[in-house]
């Protein structure tokens, strides 16, 4: 009886449910992947950009699908000309993959420690590269930068 009471004690196991909801959250990051990976955003665009239509400038993400396609077959420098922050799009699809995958098969959560401070760096250091490739991309449409 203590084992049983014990283990619904002990917030890291993960019930069968959990587990195969882990198992599911990485079999899609897998699928996500290999469609990014095979379909090209050149030739079958997603969208249409309302935003680039209205104003004539680039939206905060345009440039997004092929920056993370580019960075799907490991071409960074044309992720990034793209757009800065497709490569952090597709660590984080990675990330997700690993992480939940690693939960399902061991049957515990994985507790990433990471302090306040940390965890506000990265969140401010993502905006500012998102902002940052935003502004990159408004200067390309109005020919004030060639890259």
């Amino acid at each position: 009886m203590e084992n049983v009471i014990s283990a619904n004690i002990d917030n890291n196991l993960l019930s069968k449910q959990e587990r195969l909801l882990r198992f599911f959250l990485a079999l899609t990051a897998v699928v996500i992947f290999f469609a990014i990976y095979f379909w090209d955003p050149i030739t079958h665009p997603l969208t249409v950009c309302k935003f680039h239509e209205l104003t004539g400038v680039s939206c905060p993400t345009c440039g997004m699908s092929r920056s993370v396609q580019a960075a799907a077959h490991l071409r960074f420098v044309e992720s990034i000309r793209f757009h800065g922050a497709g490569w952090v799009v597709l660590a984080g699809l990675v990330f997700l993959f690993f992480r939940t995958m690693t939960e399902a098969v061991q049957g515990k959560k994985l507790h990433i420690i990471i302090s306040a401070r940390q965890k506000k760096l990265i969140f401010w250091g993502i905006i500012s590269l998102w902002i940052l490739s935003w502004f990159i991309n408004i200067a390309r449409d109005l020919n004030l930068l060639i890259w």
